[in-house]
Formats: structure tokens, C-alpha cells, sequence
């Protein structure tokens, strides 16, 4: 019988285009596989799944550009981001972050140095503050928020 991924990876490999959320569910299963695209066997990474995902319709999904921001520089919809924009994007979505996703895209933005989060721009300093507010004993969070504070000499 097959697997949840075998059935994703059969999906994409006969229409690549047509089943966003099977590239999804793909990423989410396997960190790699092999897919026909275009009938040419292709290495996907659990990353490159996620890029199509987003790339053949799931645009407005927050968790995938956390995903990607986790990853540094990521090369999708024609552009290469930085990981701040993807979190920035992530922030930017409709559709709420669930609440482990909400502190990675705070957080990282933070740690990009802030940036535009729909037609806001957020400081550093925000967005430390706005993990802060969600959950008070993140200590990573209270940390780089006294470092974007600079130190007090006194």
C-alpha cells in the first residue's frame, strides 16, 4: 500500500501544477524526493516543495514563508528574498500564524532588523517586543532585545 508521500509525490509528478497543497504536504513529509516534472526526474528538498507550493498557488500561506525564512536567501517567484522578507511576507498573509509560527516570524524579522510587515514598518525593537507580549519567558527573544538596545554603561 503507499504512504501520504508517495501519494503527494504522484500527484506533482503527473500534474506539477495543478495540486499546490500536495507540494505542501510533500515538504512536510520528506526532507527529500525525487519527482518527475516535465517527464525529467528532478531532486526536490523539502524546501524546493515548498517553493512550488507557494509559487503554484499557496502564496497567502504564512507557515510556508516561515519555512523559507528559516532557510536564509531563498530563490522564489522569481526573486531571491532574504529571510526577513519571507518573514516579513509570513506576517503580511491573511491568514493567522498559528502561535509557533507567530514567535519564528517575529522573531526573525527582529533578528533581520526589522522591515515592512503589510504597509507598516516594524523596528527591531517591535517585533522583539511583539514575542514578548505573546510569551514573556522567551529568553532568546528578552535577549535580543537588550542587545538592540544597546548596552547601558553606566
Amino acid at each position: 500500500f503507499y504512504k501520504n508521500w508517495e501519494c503527494y509525490q504522484n500527484a506533482v509528478s503527473v500534474d506539477a501544477e495543478a495540486y499546490p497543497e500536495a507540494w505542501r504536504q510533500l515538504g512536510a513529509a520528506v526532507d527529500r524526493c525525487t519527482v518527475k516534472v516535465n517527464g525529467q526526474a528532478k531532486q526536490m528538498s523539502k524546501i524546493d516543495c515548498y517553493v512550488k507550493a507557494i509559487e503554484t498557488g499557496l502564496d497567502g500561506v504564512p507557515e510556508l514563508w516561515c519555512e523559507l525564512g528559516r532557510q536564509g536567501s531563498v530563490r522564489v517567484l522569481g526573486r531571491t528574498l532574504e529571510d526577513r522578507e519571507c518573514y516579513a511576507k509570513a506576517l503580511s498573509c491573511k491568514e493567522p500564524l498559528p502561535d509557533g509560527y507567530f514567535r519564528d516570524a517575529w522573531y526573525g524579522l527582529g533578528c533581520g532588523g526589522g522591515g515592512r510587515v503589510g504597509e507598516e514598518d516594524v523596528t527591531q525593537i517591535e517585533c522583539f517586543q511583539k514575542v514578548l507580549n505573546r510569551e514573556s519567558a522567551d529568553a532568546p527573544a528578552w535577549y535580543a532585545l537588550g542587545a538592540a538596545l544597546g548596552k547601558d554603561i553606566g
